[in-house]
């Protein structure tokens, strides 16, 4: 049995060189959008040598309904590909609480809302200094720009999808379940529970 990534589009560039430069013997399967509660939909066409999923995402994934797995779940207490990318929940939600609602992930050349598009004053652009990816900054200050929002530039850290894929990350970051528990959000520092 294989253990694959489940992830949003966003994350693809950013997994696929980690995943190459790692040499890590993961299947990486992505959702075309980020669209929570779309993980329970492919349950039916999950591959059949599949035997555990990581969601690096963590609760963007999740709708609001609970999920109950028919393979072993690990997913990152993150609230997102952002939060996972910034390598720390605390500068999350430090740069969340600012009013920075867009973000300029890696590899991916346009802004990705994770709420309400009309809600967006600022871009947050990490910046990729440790994969290869293209610099993406002079994109994101003309995105900025032309739209009329503040922006911030700060380097990714991969640190969290560094431990994920080697196994090495403390159990305070991780949450796991087994095949018939059940997943919810919890919408406190958790984000996530398990029962």
């Amino acid at each position: 049995m294989r253990s694959y990534l489940l992830a949003s589009e966003f994350l693809r560039p950013c997994l696929e060189q980690l995943l190459q430069e790692l040499h890590a013997p993961l299947g990486l399967l992505t959702l075309p959008a980020l669209t929570p509660g779309r993980v329970s939909m492919l349950w039916e066409n999950l591959p059949a040598d599949c035997g555990e999923l990581l969601l690096p995402e963590g609760a963007a994934l999740l709708g609001e309904e609970p999920l109950s797995p028919p393979v072993p779940l690990t997913l990152l207490r993150v609230h997102n590909a952002a939060g996972l990318l910034l390598g720390d929940a605390t500068r999350y939600r430090q740069l969340f609480d600012q009013g920075v609602l867009c973000w300029g992930l890696p590899g991916w050349g346009r802004p990705v809302l994770f709420g309400p598009a009309g809600d967006c004053r600022c871009l947050c652009a990490l910046v990729d200094t440790q994969l290869g990816l293209p610099d993406e900054s002079l994109l994101a200050r003309e995105i900025a720009q032309h739209r009329g929002w503040d922006l911030l530039l700060e380097e990714a850290d991969y640190s969290l999808l560094y431990g994920l894929l080697k196994g090495k990350l403390p159990d305070s970051a991780l949450v796991r379940l087994s095949s018939g528990q059940r997943l919810e959000r919890s919408y406190d520092r958790e984000l996530l529970r398990v029962h």
